[in-house]
């Protein structure tokens, strides 16, 4: 279970009902920790999401863009099977399903939160990630460089067109 004093869960419930209760409309979206494009609040220094949310106010925000994520077991599933195709050092790999096994209690609770608005072409975010996740995510980016890279006729699929055909 996600410790206390970074509880994502409580943080996700929180930032929806504050919003909610400021009556500006929340657009759901989808996202990932970290993603390009966004100018990103000092949630270290000024950690109170409503903070954040009063500047987007008096900036003029008509709007909140909403993203989370609740840890699955076959996000967890799926890392391990990238895990496997990977060559490396036994007692790494070990290391590795180790830490996997130790995020089996985080499966259904959240690993990140971002609520964020976006004026003048510019898009403000606070983020929040559990720490957990993002040695997951760190973990991945390094299982990834490792992988091998698909040759032409892999990387396009039946229809050679990156994995994508047509049923017609």
């Amino acid at each position: 279970m996600p410790t206390k004093d970074f509880d994502l869960d409580r943080l996700r419930g929180e930032i929806l009902d504050y919003v909610r209760s400021v009556g500006l409309p929340i657009f759901h979206c989808q996202g990932i920790p970290g993603e390009e494009g966004f100018l990103y609040w000092d949630a270290a220094a000024y950690p109170d999401f409503r903070q954040f949310s009063d500047v987007a106010r008096e900036a003029g925000a008509r709007m909140f863009l909403f993203s989370s994520l609740e840890f699955s077991s076959d996000e967890m599933d799926g890392a391990r099977e990238t895990l496997a195709d990977v060559e490396m050092a036994d007692n790494d790999r070990e290391d590795a399903n180790d830490f996997l096994d130790s995020l089996r209690p985080n499966v259904g609770h959240v690993a990140w939160v971002r609520i964020a608005w976006q004026q003048d072409g510019r898009r403000f975010a606070y983020e929040r990630v559990a720490p957990w996740y993002e040695k997951l995510l760190d973990l991945m980016d390094e299982i990834g460089d490792s992988l091998p890279e698909l040759s032409d006729d892999e990387d396009e699929g039946p229809s050679g067109r990156g994995g994508f055909y047509s049923l017609n």
